[in-house]
């Protein structure tokens, strides 16, 4: 029995030679040149971080990898997606980018990016306001900026939306049929990324494990895609009930699915001072000014630096985070 397996295991190598054979190539300087001009960019955002030395950097989103915001529920996720989409647009003007939603529908999201896309207060409450526009019912848009609503209305849908550039889809995809469908857009668009609210509503199409063990197998598998399609897939994901205050937030608390952290590169943590107002103490347990403000703090990136955060504005009404236009190099 020992010499037939060793006849076994010797005719396998005999057979699997030729694939072994570039173990043996040396990787020269050119190889790598030629594989990082290749490479794909990682995706700016138009959103930036601050540094321990007060340096303002870019948050950028790896290509060939999958980012997380990550955030307590209802702090703004969402939010942060579509801007980070709509920046993206204006900066890759050649790009398509697809917005999978498992919560929201896809009208919902259309009219939370319009609003955030047009950028005033047109009433006391927007998103009501557009809908009951478009629905044909009495909207209490201001007269004096009803011209501008208008404008950028048409804007809106004529560059964004008829084009496909931005795609919202509403869908109830198993881990499986999603990553079947972004390899499907990589083929037949000129994909720049893809966003997916949120981790913990994605099932795979077989159960039969406990869900953190379901959640690290959709977490292989959308790395797995990613690699395969090129572009950065951003994902939403929530915190467990342990961070109550944006000190409490560390990539070890992502609700239900501790391997996240392993398969990320990019790791952002995400605090809505305005909804914690009434658990957001800090570490001397003095309560955070209650603000419109994301403090945003880099977790976990994966060969760059996690030195990095920052308190950014936003307007609740048109879902606008205030991003800063600066010319600077970016660790991501």
């Amino acid at each position: 029995l020992d010499i037939i397996e060793t006849k076994r295991r010797e005719a396998l190598l005999e057979a699997q030679s030729n694939n072994f054979e570039k173990l043996l190539n040396p990787y020269k300087e050119k190889d790598l040149i030629k594989y990082l001009s290749s490479s794909p960019n990682s995706l700016r955002t138009g959103l930036y971080l601050s540094n321990s030395n007060n340096d303002s950097l870019e948050i950028e989103l790896p290509n060939n990898a999958l980012s997380y915001i990550v955030a307590p529920t209802s702090h703004g996720k969402t939010m942060v997606l579509v801007n980070i989409a709509l920046n993206a647009l204006e900066l890759y003007p050649d790009k398509e980018f697809h917005f999978f939603s498992y919560e929201e529908n896809k009208e919902k999201l259309i009219i939370r990016a319009l609003n955030t896309y047009i950028n005033e207060n047109l009433a006391y409450n927007n998103s009501k306001q557009i809908t009951n526009f478009l629905e044909g019912k009495e909207s209490f848009i201001e007269n004096r900026l009803l011209s501008t609503f208008n404008k950028k209305k048409a804007q809106f849908f004529k560059e964004l939306i008829n084009t496909n550039r931005l795609k919202f889809h509403s869908v109830n995809y198993n881990s499986k049929e999603l990553s079947l469908a972004l390899r499907f857009l990589s083929k037949n668009s000129n994909l720049g990324g893809v966003f997916i609210d949120y981790i913990q509503l994605l099932r795979l199409p077989n159960v039969g494990r406990s869900r953190q063990e379901e959640l690290k197998q959709i977490g292989l598998d959308l790395l797995e895609t990613a690699k395969e399609i090129g572009s950065p897939i951003c994902l939403a994901a929530q915190f467990n009930r342990s961070v109550k205050s944006e000190f409490d937030m560390n990539e070890f608390a992502i609700g239900e699915a501790g391997d996240i952290e392993r398969q990320a590169n990019l790791i952002l943590g995400l605090f809505n001072r305005k909804k914690g107002a009434k658990t957001n103490k800090n570490e001397n347990g003095v309560f955070v000014t209650s603000e419109e403000a994301l403090k945003i703090e880099v977790l976990k990136n994966r060969g760059g630096s996690t030195d990095l955060e920052g308190v950014l504005k936003f307007n609740g009404n048109t879902g606008k985070i205030e991003g800063k236009e600066e010319e600077n190099d970016s660790p991501f």
